[in-house]
């Protein structure tokens, strides 16, 4: 693993072409042969399935404004840090307390907030604060400071994308710009072995869609995010998070629907769900986490942290 100044180093100096960008043989051939491994964190509830937590990816998830992107998010993260994962969190439309509230009640199911439920999870969450308007590089400059100062994270939630600076020194589109970002993002995942969770917001267009008879919308295409299917078609996952806010059946309103529209590296665990059949996560009315209420099948496997196997048995 990269150290912090080889990050920024490779975050911040242009790429100066040589032979240390040629591939060695004896490293992809040793995996052809061997296979390699990729650690894998289950949340403990049906999302495994689907979209198991794995290190050293970038997961894009979607969703319109207002829909609880940030609240469904935190509940996720929750289960990772409660088996001590390390999250760092930055949010740009939310105060640090009550995000911090929220992500503490999830860990503990614990309506009113103790100290002691404040003193247990203290190391493993930590937050930057929203003082500046960053740009998505300077967000992953400040990530690998956290990493100099002992704060070894696992997971990066960025909330949101559409919050952070363009600052586009070298006079890009906007097409290319959010390309850049996007896979700039996907290699410091990949040379840090941490995953980034990336909050993006849809395009208006995507939101004016009329309701129906009964207040429902459809549930936005992954395309719809604000910048286009570049982050989509970069991140190693995607998922869309959707709910009826202004349904008139009852109860609807407070159910998350979680749609898995891509998912890499299947053979660690995961599939896309199917597209009409999310998963269905109902909020609960004291704030404290969700319930399963409903999805394509409940077919919560055991992925365990597996090797990609030279005879294919994972086919089997």
């Amino acid at each position: 693993m990269k150290s912090a100044n080889e990050l920024r180093e490779i975050l911040n100096a242009p790429a100066d072409p040589g032979i240390h960008f040629i591939a060695d043989p004896r490293h992809y051939e040793k995996e052809v042969l061997d296979g390699y491994s990729m650690d894998v964190v289950k949340y403990g509830n049906e999302i495994d399935a689907y979209c198991p937590a794995k290190m050293g990816e970038l997961t894009c998830i979607i969703g319109h404004t207002n829909v609880g992107k940030t609240t469904a998010i935190l509940w996720m993260l929750s289960f990772l840090v409660k088996q001590g994962k390390r999250i760092l969190i930055y949010s740009a439309e939310n105060r640090i307390s009550s995000i911090h509230k929220q992500i503490i009640r999830f860990c503990t199911g614990h309506i009113n907030i103790s100290v002691e439920d404040l003193a247990k999870f203290r190391s493993n969450i930590k937050y930057i604060k929203h003082e500046r308007h960053f740009s998505y590089r300077d967000m992953l400059n400040q990530a690998t400071y956290l990493l100099d100062a002992g704060f070894e994270f696992d997971f990066f939630f960025i909330d949101p994308y559409n919050s952070l600076k363009i600052e586009n020194s070298f006079k890009l589109n906007t097409h290319d710009y959010h390309y850049q970002a996007a896979e700039e993002m996907r290699i410091f995942a990949m040379n840090t072995d941490k995953s980034i969770y990336l909050n993006c917001h849809t395009v208006t267009e995507a939101q004016r869609v009329k309701p129906d008879n009964n207040g429902h919308r459809p549930a936005p295409m992954d395309s719809d995010v604000e910048g286009g299917g570049k982050f989509p078609n970069k991140a190693d996952n995607t998922i869309v998070l959707h709910r009826q806010i202004s349904s008139m059946l009852d109860g609807e309103k407070f159910i998350t629907e979680i749609h898995v529209r891509k998912v890499r590296n299947q053979e660690f665990g995961g599939e896309p769900t199917p597209y009409s059949s999310p998963l269905r996560f109902k909020y609960r009315v004291d704030r404290t986490g969700f319930d399963f209420v409903g999805g394509f099948e409940s077919k919560l496997n055991d992925y365990k942290q597996v090797s990609f196997d030279k005879n294919y048995d994972w086919l089997k």
